[in-house]
């Protein structure tokens, strides 16, 4: 959970399967879980990785002062549920130009 500046707009990145190079295709097909990006939408966006769909990617719209980051566990349970958070970056406007008082 990450608190956000009064100037975020958007949050971007990809997410990777952190798979072992040793395992066999077997073993490759239990990796199965989900990216959730709660951003401030009633509907949090959702990325489902799997062995055959390792890489996603997110662009949303910020809509709170808080981002979340939350990794869930796919059809197989907790098996090879780890998750490399790449090239994340965060989208700034302007500062507010209103005076203080």
């Amino acid at each position: 959970r990450f608190r956000l500046p009064d100037t975020a707009l958007r949050v971007a990145g990809t997410v990777v399967l952190d798979l072992p190079g040793s395992l066999s295709e077997e073993q490759r097909a239990l990796a199965h879980c989900e990216l959730i990006v709660h951003h401030g939408s009633e509907t949090p966006t959702r990325l489902v990785l799997t062995a055959k769909f390792p890489t996603a990617s997110f662009n949303v719209p910020i809509e709170a002062d808080t981002l979340e980051i939350e990794a869930a566990e796919g059809d197989f349970g907790p098996i090879l549920d780890r998750l490399l958070l790449r090239d994340a970056v965060l989208l700034e406007g302007p500062a507010s130009t209103e005076p203080v008082p």
